[in-house]
């Protein structure tokens, strides 16, 4: 009867019996003795990049938290002592240094989603481009009905491109029903607020942003 499994040594590896043993795909421990020199390579590859990779992200959200941190106590602490809140609409604010060499911008955008209603939005269009067919330029139809393609990587509708389309008017008796499906297609998904840090070499030079992508933390 084996031993119980000592200390792990990560996720995937563990020493029985004080032997080294590896979790393969379908669960079962192997002595990594036993595995092939170029197999146990690709392995240490990618558990150790993967691990560097998960103490940036983890290092990344820390700092970023510790950044909005930052700019929150700043923007109660001028309110505290103004009594006015800084910042321009939707969270907008700038910080700047007395050198004017470094500022921080912090924005605030929202974004959408479709819903159920997109078909019907596609449907109608579609309806409406044949019977117009000879009076809409062949290049303006094509335009429009990209605008219901699907990221091939994402499988996302571009939010944007559809609402794009209701800058057009086409004369069409469906047209005001397309325009009600699209604007009930598109629903509000929420606000993501983001900050960006510049510098420049003197007060007049060309800012400089520095790129840290937080975008995914």
């Amino acid at each position: 009867m084996s031993e119980a499994v000592e200390r792990p040594i990560d996720e995937d590896i563990e020493v029985v019996n004080g032997e080294k043993m590896i979790r393969s795909s379908h669960g079962n421990l192997m002595p990594v003795s036993g595995i092939r020199a170029h197999v146990l390579l690709a392995d240490e590859t990618a558990r150790g990049v993967v691990r560097k990779m998960l103490d940036l992200a983890e290092h990344n959200a820390r700092v970023k938290q510790e950044i909005f941190d930052e700019l929150t106590a700043y923007q109660d602490l001028m309110f505290e002592r103004y009594r006015a809140r800084v910042g321009g609409r939707r969270g907008g604010l700038t910080v700047a240094s007395v050198s004017d060499r470094h500022k921080v911008e912090v924005s605030t955008a929202d974004y959408s989603r479709v819903t159920a209603a997109l078909p019907a939005a596609q449907a109608l269009m579609n309806e409406i481009l044949d019977d117009l067919t000879g009076n809409v330029d062949a290049n303006l139809r094509t335009l429009i009905m990209a605008a219901f393609e699907r990221d091939e990587k994402t499988g996302r509708v571009n939010v944007q491109r559809l609402s794009g389309l209701r800058k057009y008017d086409l004369q069409h008796p469906k047209w005001p029903d397309f325009i009600r499906a699209i604007s009930d297609a598109i629903e509000p998904a929420g606000s993501k607020t983001g900050v960006r840090a510049y510098t420049r070499d003197t007060p007049d030079g060309q800012w400089k942003q520095i790129v840290v992508d937080f975008s995914r933390v």
